[in-house]
């Protein structure tokens, strides 16, 4: 009877289903106590089984006094018969595969009907009193595939972690909690150079930088950075999300004509670099002219100002965020955390703003990737600038506190898989055309510690695909995101990965199907939710549904997305049973010839199967007023015919057949990886005019 009245008292319930469960129920909360567990289970008011890894003694005697039902997840796994009752897995905030299997192993023996969440979550409630919001997710029936129950019971630990880590907070109070989380001297981050940073280290640097660029910076709002890969550049975005500056990433691969056009969009006077930098890049001559027009900082000339008063006094200012942190969520969940540039692939770049709650919002929808996080290393060789670099490659590992190699040239092949062996990397992001440079390069040994790799930004070959798995024994996960989604929305784990797909949508993203004239496979996807922006840089509308004739919305998470518009992602997908997501092209990525809509991904496709040591890409131009197929190659003397031969043999269209096969000593790429196609466009009308 009292613990009824204390967890009336002490628990919000929402959507409690009538206070009852349907199957196992997996319940979460950060810190597992046994004054938790009975609370759960007096409110859930019914017979259950209380499953958990390991119990002491102290707690045994507590479920006994109590009289909750309790048995370890090791002996329920032993035992020849499971009873056929309601079953609640206790969980941690995180799970690792190894426990995540074992319950699933229960789950496939039950005669149970379906899984359902429970989440257990802090929340502030007037008058200033903490209470624990108890919510119960939506059922999921029970597979008859095992394998498929593994992954729904993935999917809902993933949503249930998801919930329970978000907060509409800003990134400096979540590194805060992280270093106040008794991991503040972990060697969190390291690069090329050789300098490595604990949590302590870099916050002392954080505060210690802002306090240097703050004078400089006076009453700007937005400041252009033009940094690689290293500590001191993670620092300096910290530091001005501690001054409540937005940090405009640049690429400095883009060339000065596309820096200056991202200059003028996001209004930026300022432009912190590195002498360094910047003589090691080649970039003197674009400084020098950008020197005309903007201010430049340079990091060498803070690094002369830094003396022991600076330092002693950024160290009692880091005692003083520690003990008592002004970040409250009040305010900071809309301001802009940075500014992130697409890559203009198909035309000019845009400026995409996003906020503290967008980053926050991803980095919890994907922190589930991170399983070991005290014993795994990421290696980053994305630049910040792309944000697929910026969050997995920095955001996430820092806030979740998995150790982290950065590398500034994610071209350098030879020297990334040293580094794989030196530093013992166990976690690899990257694009196709990195990932098959690096496996051409390495040795089986090289990628011993490898625990997985993940690859996004363009679909992955299957070619590249099969060089890993049968070089190294690695099955590459992919992914699929934008940059205007801050930037993942689905993602294959080692748990629930499909070949071929990018795998299921991410928790909290509502996501639609639209038609497109003309194209009979697949649908437009369309995306909502906290890690979506609101809007490019000067659009005067929010992103949003033009067309309300979806052919269906998959999944209502309004409480999340309320304030956020729908984004075309302009990707054609289709959607299997299970939720696995497929891409299968850009709608710009169609030429349309005779009346229908030919797809240029299946051309460089074609191009692949019959020149697979070469690389191919596709675009489509107006010829004497009809459009266009143009192939570029770098197979040397490429012969049409081969393809009409191939297109025959394989029952294909012949409107895959390009008109025109150029062939180029590169293919031109950005620093993320992706094929420039307004380059090729420019080159073809170059060799036109001439």
């Amino acid at each position: 009877m009292i613990i009824r009245v204390l967890a009336n008292f002490i628990f919000d319930i929402t959507e409690p289903e009538n206070g009852q469960t349907t199957g196992a129920t997996l319940f979460l909360t950060n810190k597992i106590s046994f004054f938790r567990a009975a609370l759960v289970q007096n409110i859930l008011a019914r017979e259950t089984l209380l499953i958990i890894e390991k119990k002491s003694f102290f707690k045994s005697l507590l479920f006994a006094i109590f009289k909750i039902k309790i048995i370890e997840l090791t002996k329920l796994l032993k035992a020849t018969k499971i009873p056929n009752t309601d079953l609640i897995f206790i969980a941690s905030s995180q799970i690792s595969l190894n426990i995540l299997s074992q319950i699933s192993d229960v789950y496939a023996r039950t005669e149970i009907t379906a899984i359902q969440g429970i989440l257990i979550k802090k929340e502030n409630t007037w008058p200033k009193v903490r209470k624990l919001r108890i919510s119960f997710t939506k059922k999921e029936q029970k597979s008859i595939n095992s394998s498929e129950a593994k992954g729904k019971i993935d999917s809902l630990l993933t949503e249930l972690f998801c919930r329970c880590d978000y907060s509409e907070e800003s990134l400096i109070s979540y590194l805060i909690k992280k270093a106040k989380s008794r991991k503040i001297f972990l060697k969190i981050i390291k690069d090329a150079t050789g300098a490595e940073d604990s949590y302590f280290s870099l916050f002392i640097k954080i505060i210690l930088l802002s306090k240097l660029t703050r004078d400089l910076i006076k009453s700007e709002q937005r400041v252009g950075v033009l940094l690689p890969n290293t500590n001191i550049s993670a620092t300096m975005f910290f530091s001005l999300q501690l001054l409540s500056v937005t940090p405009c990433m640049l690429n400095y691969t883009s060339g000065l004509a596309k820096l200056r056009d991202c200059l003028r969009l996001a209004r930026i006077k300022i432009i912190i670099t590195s002498e360094r930098f910047v003589k090691k890049a080649d970039l003197n001559q674009q400084i020098n002219d950008l020197n005309i027009d903007y201010q430049i900082i340079y990091l060498e000339e803070l690094s002369k100002k830094v003396n022991s008063f600076l330092k002693i006094e950024s160290f009692f200012n880091f005692i003083k965020l520690m003990v008592a942190p002004k970040f409250t969520t009040k305010n900071t969940a809309t301001q802009e955390a940075c500014i992130l540039f697409t890559t203009g692939s198909e035309g000019a770049p845009k400026g995409v703003p996003l906020t503290q709650s967008n980053l926050i919002a991803n980095y919890c929808q994907t922190q589930h990737m991170l399983e070991n996080q005290t014993k795994d290393k990421v290696l980053n060789v994305l630049p910040f600038f792309h944000s697929f670099g910026l969050m997995a490659g920095l955001i996430l590992p820092i806030l979740k506190g998995t150790r982290i190699f950065q590398y500034p040239n994610p071209l350098h092949y030879k020297e990334i898989v040293k580094v794989c062996r030196e530093e013992q990397i166990s976690i690899l992001w990257g694009t196709p055309t990195f990932l098959k440079g690096y496996a051409e390069y390495a040795k089986k040994e090289d990628f011993k510690w490898l625990n997985y790799v993940v690859s996004g930004a363009e679909k992955l070959p299957q070619d590249i695909r099969e060089l890993w798995i049968n070089k190294f024994d690695i099955t590459i996960l992919e992914g699929y995101g934008a940059t205007e989604a801050s930037p993942v929305i689905s993602v294959n784990t080692k748990f629930s990965n499909k070949k071929g797909t990018v795998g299921r949508i991410l928790p909290l993203i509502d996501f639609a199907l639209r038609p497109v004239n003309g194209i009979e496979e697949g649908k437009e996807l369309l995306v909502k939710g906290p890690n979506i922006m609101k809007g490019y840089l000067d659009s005067t509308e929010p992103a949003k549904l033009n067309s309300t004739n979806s052919e269906v919305v998959i999944t209502e998470n309004a409480s999340y997305s309320k304030d956020n518009g729908w984004y075309e992602t302009g990707d054609l997908v289709k959607i299997d049973k299970f939720g696995y997501l497929t891409i299968l092209g850009r709608i710009k990525r169609f030429a349309k010839l005779g009346g229908e809509m030919v797809s240029l991904s299946e051309v460089e496709t074609v191009a692949t199967k019959i020149w697979p040591s070469d690389h191919h890409a596709a675009i489509s131009m107006t010829i004497n007023s009809l459009e266009a197929i143009i192939l570029f190659t770098t197979k040397r003397d490429p012969e049409r015919k081969k393809i009409l031969n191939f297109v025959k043999q394989n029952n294909l269209s012949n409107l895959v057949v390009p008109k025109m096969i150029e062939f180029i000593e590169k293919i031109p790429i950005f620093g993320s990886g992706k094929i420039d196609y307004q380059q090729l466009v420019e080159e073809i009308r170059a060799r036109h005019d001439d």
